[in-house]
């Protein structure tokens, strides 16, 4: 089968639509997030996440091989505005770049971060 759809198990109630590839593994998801309360879109190679797209915290996501989140573009965590955020992160999911909106601030704030030492324009 290379379409299949459903309820989603995890979220009873919700529906989910699943896509295989030409060898049987599921390599797009279509659903709902764990609380069933949001949408949520999934690709992947392999049996491994390569991206994701989330209707709450309004963010998208890519994985690398290991499955550790190294990139994210997300609506801003600083301050009270509606801007947005990018996160740049080394391959183990610990991030090393972030820029984005700060409301507080009237504008944008970018960091870099070093073993020793963290770099920030605001």
């Amino acid at each position: 089968m290379m379409v299949s759809a459903g309820m989603n198990p995890a979220t009873g109630g919700s529906g989910t639509v699943m896509t295989a590839n030409t060898s049987g593994e599921n390599v797009a998801f279509l659903g709902t997030s764990v609380d069933g309360a949001s949408g949520a879109l999934g690709v992947s190679k392999a049996g491994k996440n390569t991206a994701a797209l989330l209707s709450e915290p309004r963010m998208i996501v890519l994985y690398n091989d290991a499955g550790e989140a190294i990139t994210s573009i997300a609506k801003s965590q600083e301050g009270a505005g509606e801007g947005g955020n990018i996160t740049i992160r080394q391959p183990d999911g610990e991030g090393v770049f972030s820029a984005g909106y700060n409301a507080e601030m009237g504008g944008g704030d970018a960091c870099v971060y070093r073993v020793r030492s963290r770099m920030c324009f605001v």
